[in-house]
């Protein structure tokens, strides 16, 4: 059985509007915050993102997928401005080795709407490519210019505090 050491914080990336100008100051300093940060360690401590550790998960035979309209989708073609990570960043200029995955931004997975604040839950599935799919679900909130996950559940279970290591059996 794997022990996955889940090094969980707010991942920050900004950007801009889609045109080529920028029509106010919220657009301009737009934070989308969608990244998870995660550690993959085995029984004995091991990290299991690094290529010199056996049995170790590769991060060329994983995938990211979101759930749009009740449909499994892969991340990249549901957001093409994801990036040609593809939604799953390998981090190996520190160790342990971590991944940065970037959680489904539907819009369509709308709960309420109040004075142009947008709230929702959005499904993202990790397949880490050794017949393990892991299910990230978030709860966010989205207006002009912000798009951020509130909270998050890894296999079912809350990351209360994102800014600590979590281990998961």
């Amino acid at each position: 059985m794997l022990l996955f050491l889940l090094l969980v914080t707010a991942g920050l990336s900004t950007g801009c509007s889609k045109g080529d100008e920028v029509t106010n100051e919220e657009e301009a300093n737009a934070v989308v915050a969608t990244g998870l940060d995660l550690v993959f360690l085995n029984e004995d401590g091991e990290d299991l993102l690094n290529p010199s550790t056996k049995n170790h998960l590769s991060r060329d035979k994983m995938a990211l997928y979101y759930l749009v309209d009740g449909k499994k989708v892969v991340a990249s073609e549901f957001d093409p401005d994801i990036g040609r990570h593809q939604g799953i960043m390998l981090i190996d200029e520190t160790e342990p080795y971590s991944l940065r995955i970037f959680t489904a931004r539907n819009l369509k997975d709308v709960n309420s709407e109040k004075e142009g604040e947008k709230r929702g839950t959005s499904i993202s599935y990790l397949e880490l490519g050794n017949g393990i799919t892991d299910t990230i679900k978030t709860e966010w909130k989205a207006k002009t210019g912000l798009f951020v996950n509130l909270k998050v559940w890894y296999n079912g279970e809350e990351l209360e505090n994102r800014e600590k290591a979590i281990i998961i059996h």
